[in-house]
Parts: structure tokens; C-alpha cells; sequence
């Protein structure tokens, strides 16, 4: 073969081996992406169902480098009585593209997870993952040496290069664990878990005779909140390890309420609205900044911009901005629910003072 395919072929296992050493995918806005982040995490909210839907453009000044695009519904399942354990099952999808021949993957994920409540205040959750994947790349834009005519570029030459394919299919694996607790009198929450993808070595290479397996990810993250009495401090890590490669994010979101009515304690009577504004810290690597806004626990929206501070500012003039919805909701109101019990209460104690009035009168 020439220098040139040599030089192809390189390239292509190098992108391989970037996988292997860490660049899987990965959003800024790692709390808004739960079923990714920790499987424990699925089904782990007071809705009956939750809808998160995720955007990421990364590094788009250097040949559209990454283009990230997520997806999941999930839900709390089989729950007791006093809803203390229960079930949750979800599914999710990824898609995850970059540079001019599209190389990348898709992927679809089941998710089930249990959780447990150790006492009144604190659960333990585990869950577990299922992939199926596929990756992909659009080798009609590449120009190979034996598509040289003498004169210029000849496409519809054939390349001679049957050892390399544009399709892999592959099945992926995933676990993790969760602790969360809160603390009623001091207005605290706490959470923190660890989850390991990829336990199945999948493999990603194009090429037919190499075996370059993605190496197992770990996630170590956790979550504080303390409410004060104009405003809640949220503050937040991820720390990702694959292979030789680790990542540390730090940072921290601040909560204002909107309003000046509490939320009701027991039900969705009223349920106020909450704008987030803050700044996280991945080290050795980017700042980046986030807001965000959630209408009434129901919907929410948030935006974060990634500030490059590595050497690779020098190549690359923009960062990644990233874009992430959330809707959960309840398939019965339960606000309706709880007007017309207290409508029907009342209207069975105003039957029952008439009968013993009568009773009297009698």
C-alpha cells in the first residue's frame, strides 16, 4: 500500500484509540442527562413519567468536531403502598457524530433500576444498563490513491480497500449505584453515586483485523443543595476515568425561586417556578457557564456555553455550547385530585350536620 493509505489507515485506528483512551461522549450538563450518567438514576423522581432531550455542539470551528445529540423517558414502577420502594424502568438514545465522514455512533438503552429507602430520610438505588449500538462512518468523501488517474481525483474508481468497514454493530453494558438523602429541618439534599459503562468491552474499530475495544468508564459524581431563605447553593462534581484518561468537573448552581408563595408541602396544590444561574470548572480543559429556567417543576430549559482554556484554544476559536429540555409530569392532576376530595369532604359534612339536625328537630 502507499504512504497515503498507510497515513488513512493510521488515522482510523487513532480515532479508535481516542475512544479507547476517553473521548466516549460526554455533555457539560451532566446532571440534566441521568440515565447516561448513572442508571441507578432511572425512575428516581416524584412524576410518573420524565422526558430529557440534549444538544451539544463541541469544538465547531475544527471541522464540526463533535455533534451530540441524547434522549430518555423514564418512570417509577411497581411502587408499595407508602411509596417508599419502587421500580424504575426508562430508555434512552445517543447519537454522537463528528468531522466530515460523520464517524460515530448511535446507540438505544434500557434502563432498570430499584430503589430502596434505608430510613425516613435516605434511599439506595441500583440500576442496570442494556445497549444495543451501531457505529458508522461516510467513507465517500475520503480520497484514496488508487482514485488517482494521473490527471486528478477520480471517485468512481474503486478504492482497493475491502479490509475496512463503514458499519459496526456491537452491545454495550452498564451499572451503577446511588445515595440520596435529605435533611428537612436544615433544608438539605444530598446525593452521590458511581456508575461503570461499557463493562463489556465493545468493540469499535473499522478495520477488520484489529479488536479496539472501548475500555470501561467509570463516574463518581454527587450533588449537594442548601436552601437559605432567598436562594439554594447547589454545588456539584463529576469525576470520569477511562483508561488513562480522567476528568474532573467542579462547579456550582444557584437556585432563586420566583415568587413569593411556598410550594405546598404535601401536594401540587402550587408549585412555584425557579431560574438557575452558574459556572463549572473542568480542569486543565474548559470553563463553562450555565443558566436555566424550570416552569412550575413541569418544564425546564438550560443553556451552557464552554470556554476552551487548554492548548487547544490555539487551534480551535470556539468551544461547545450545549441545549437541554426536561418535561416530567403526572398522567392523573393531582391538584385537581385534591380540590375535588376537599370539595367531596366537604359536601359529606354538610350532609351529615343536615341529618343531625333533623335527628334533633325528630
Amino acid at each position: 500500500m502507499s504512504l497515503r493509505i498507510y497515513f488513512i489507515l493510521f488515522l482510523l485506528i487513532m480515532s479508535n484509540s481516542i475512544l479507547t483512551l476517553g473521548q466516549d461522549y460526554r455533555f457539560s450538563q451532566f446532571h440534566n442527562t441521568p440515565l447516561l450518567l448513572n442508571p441507578a438514576m432511572t425512575g428516581d423522581h416524584k412524576d410518573h413519567y420524565r422526558f430529557n432531550l440534549n444538544y451539544r455542539n463541541q469544538w465547531s470551528s475544527i471541522s464540526n468536531a463533535f455533534r451530540s445529540v441524547s434522549g430518555s423517558i423514564d418512570m417509577p414502577a411497581f411502587e408499595d403502598v407508602g411509596g417508599n420502594n419502587k421500580f424504575g424502568i426508562g430508555l434512552s438514545f445517543l447519537s454522537d457524530k463528528a468531522g466530515s465522514t460523520n464517524y460515530g455512533f448511535n446507540n438505544v438503552n434500557l434502563s432498570l433500576a430499584y430503589h430502596l429507602s434505608t430510613t425516613r430520610y435516605s434511599k439506595l438505588s441500583a440500576g442496570l444498563l442494556f445497549g444495543y449500538g451501531q457505529s458508522s462512518a461516510d467513507f465517500s468523501s475520503v480520497k484514496w490513491e488508487s482514485q488517482y488517474n494521473g490527471n486528478n481525483h477520480d471517485p468512481s474508481l474503486p478504492s482497493g480497500e475491502a479490509v475496512i468497514y463503514d458499519r459496526i454493530i456491537y452491545m454495550d453494558a452498564g451499572t451503577g449505584v446511588l445515595w440520596s438523602a435529605i435533611d428537612p429541618e436544615n433544608d438539605r439534599k444530598y446525593s452521590f453515586g458511581l456508575s461503570a459503562m461499557h463493562l463489556n468491552f465493545p468493540n469499535h474499530s473499522f478495520i477488520g483485523q484489529y479488536k479496539n475495544r472501548l475500555k470501561p468508564k467509570l463516574q463518581l459524581h454527587g450533588e449537594t443543595e442548601f436552601g437559605y431563605t432567598y436562594f439554594a447553593l447547589k454545588p456539584k462534581f463529576l469525576i470520569m476515568n477511562q483508561g488513562p484518561a480522567t476528568s474532573f468537573t467542579l462547579g456550582a448552581m444557584i437556585r432563586f425561586r420566583l415568587g413569593n408563595q411556598p410550594d405546598s408541602r404535601f401536594t401540587d396544590a402550587h408549585v412555584g417556578s425557579a431560574f438557575e444561574i452558574g459556572m463549572f470548572y473542568r480542569f486543565d480543559e474548559s470553563v463553562f457557564f450555565a443558566i436555566q429556567y424550570e416552569f412550575k417543576r413541569n418544564l425546564m430549559i438550560a443553556l451552557s456555553y464552554d470556554v476552551i482554556i487548554s492548548d487547544l484554544s490555539v487551534a480551535s476559536s470556539a468551544g461547545g455550547y450545549e441545549i437541554a429540555l426536561r418535561y416530567q409530569g403526572l398522567f392523573e392532576n393531582n391538584k385537581i385530585k385534591v380540590k375535588k376530595d376537599m370539595n367531596d369532604e366537604k359536601q359529606d359534612n354538610n350532609q351529615k350536620k343536615e341529618k343531625q339536625k333533623s335527628n334533633v328537630r325528630m
